[in-house]
């Protein structure tokens, strides 16, 4: 790890968790030539999907601390969150915000294959903050041109 590295702050799914999104984020964490050019740090800001609802809370509640704190630190050039429809998407909205106020720019890597029906059935008013956070993010990461 290099002085110049990209200093990466990346949040997604528990390493437990079985799926598409943490095949995806382990992709990048147990890349030798990703870990050469960047420092990452990974947050998991869920649990298993199997998890109480109490853990699942604690988890987000507790991960969430954490990630401000990390960004209030002043020690990260980028936020690459993983996301999906639903509970996810209401922590990265916490996550993006959190970017927003201590100028980190936000990668969002869209994973939900729901995420457009999530949008269609939600109030305007929730559709206005999927917008908002969305337009947030430096760029947007798809799932193919279906989704762009």
């Amino acid at each position: 790890m290099g002085a110049d590295n990209m200093r990466v702050l990346m949040t997604g799914v528990d390493p437990e968790t079985r799926g598409g999104m943490w095949t995806v984020a382990s992709g990048y964490l147990n890349s030798r030539a990703y870990r050469e050019a960047v420092d990452v740090e990974y947050v998991a800001t869920s649990t298993r999907y199997e998890a109480s609802a109490p853990a699942k809370l604690l988890r987000a509640v507790t991960s969430l601390s954490k990630v401000r704190r990390l960004l209030g630190g002043g020690k990260y050039d980028l936020v690459h969150a993983h996301m999906s429809e639903r509970g996810s998407f209401f922590r990265v909205e916490r996550i993006v915000q959190s970017a927003r106020w201590t100028g980190v720019p936000v990668v969002l890597h869209m994973h939900g294959g729901s995420f457009d029906s999530f949008y269609d059935e939600a109030s305007e008013g929730l559709r206005k903050r999927i917008r908002k956070t969305l337009q947030a993010a430096s760029r947007v990461i798809v799932l193919g041109s279906r989704f762009a």
